[in-house]
């Protein structure tokens, strides 16, 4: 991977080239061309070079919006309005079920893997992009003490692992108020948790669905002991 110098050389390097290619196209035009004819020609040229050098300011790391073009076998196209598509693998639009989960034309935010693979492509990541947004998200919940949902994906070692955006932990003790043996009756359920311990540099997020349980115990025998 290139490192950060490398990538404003080639920055500038694709900005003088343009800018080269502008220059020449204008003299051309001023021998061929009268006054009112250039003047429009060079606005013309002079919008499309400032658009070009917009075009260059995507960093590795970046989420930005795009736009589904075409899916192909393996990947899913689309348009960042760089001076080329981006690919993403098509596993990444894939649900459980192996049901793809967008359509040509959908309005989708990626993140930047690569500016551009060997063949002058861009090198997306939907997965990763969504991973940030939960990530966002999961933070304010964690910090705000909110509710978050998920859905419970396998049974793993000490409790179960649940969807949240992101893979997150919920240890056996923090099911249900009572110990649970089944835990398999959970999988493929919904539930609202709260986010009990977040270490977001270690990606570990653990979650407890008995806080919530209390807590809706809690406001049902307030309501009884008040009727």
């Amino acid at each position: 991977m290139p490192n950060k110098t490398q990538t404003e050389e080639q920055k500038m390097s694709k900005q003088a080239e343009a800018r080269l290619k502008v220059l020449a196209a204008l003299d051309a035009l001023d021998k061929e061309v009268d006054g009112d004819s250039f003047n429009s020609t060079a606005k013309e040229f002079s919008n499309l070079f400032e658009e070009s050098m917009k075009q260059t300011n995507f960093q590795i790391g970046d989420v930005v919006p795009a736009t589904v073009v075409e899916i192909q076998s393996d990947f899913v196209l689309v348009d960042i309005n760089y001076k080329s598509e981006g690919l993403i693998p098509l596993n990444e639009f894939k649900t459980g079920t192996g049901t793809l989960s967008i359509k040509v034309g959908d309005q989708i935010e990626v993140y930047i893997e690569k500016i551009e693979n060997e063949n002058g492509m861009a090198v997306l990541s939907k997965d990763k992009a969504d991973m940030l947004k939960a990530w966002t998200d999961i933070s304010r919940a964690a910090e705000n003490q909110e509710q978050v949902e998920g859905v419970v994906i396998s049974k793993v070692k000490g409790g179960l692992c649940v969807d949240i955006g992101v893979k997150a932990f919920l240890p056996g003790s923090q099911i249900d108020i009572r110990p649970v043996r089944n835990l398999d009756m959970y999988v493929g359920k919904k539930y609202k948790f709260k986010v009990i311990k977040f270490y977001k540099k270690r990606g570990n997020i653990v979650l407890s669905r008995r806080a919530i349980v209390v807590e809706v115990r809690g406001r049902q025998k307030s309501r009884s002991i008040v009727g």
